[in-house]
């Protein structure tokens, strides 16, 4: 299985974030879906990188923008060029 990140957010705010441990982006949305944590809005989907300490963040459930950043988390709009990460 994978850890899948999905990132959760409507028009006019992040609704929450998730992490999952699926087969793939399908099943991770299910996932979501049959634990109940879907808070609606669009989602985006990646697979957690190796290096990122994915341990440390509990699965099948949501997280809040604060507790996020209490984590040292990011939004995508925070990030400048040279931080993104080409594979």
């Amino acid at each position: 299985m994978t850890s899948f990140y999905l990132s959760f957010a409507d028009e006019t705010k992040f609704l929450g974030a998730a992490v999952v441990d699926a087969d793939n982006f399908l099943s991770a949305m299910t996932k979501i879906n049959i634990v109940g944590i879907n808070p609606g809005g669009e989602v985006l989907c990646f697979e957690m990188p190796e290096e990122c300490d994915e341990q440390s963040m509990e699965r099948n459930r949501l997280y809040s923008k604060e507790e996020l950043r209490a984590r040292g988390m990011k939004s995508l709009k925070e990030y400048d060029d040279s931080e993104y990460v080409q594979r």
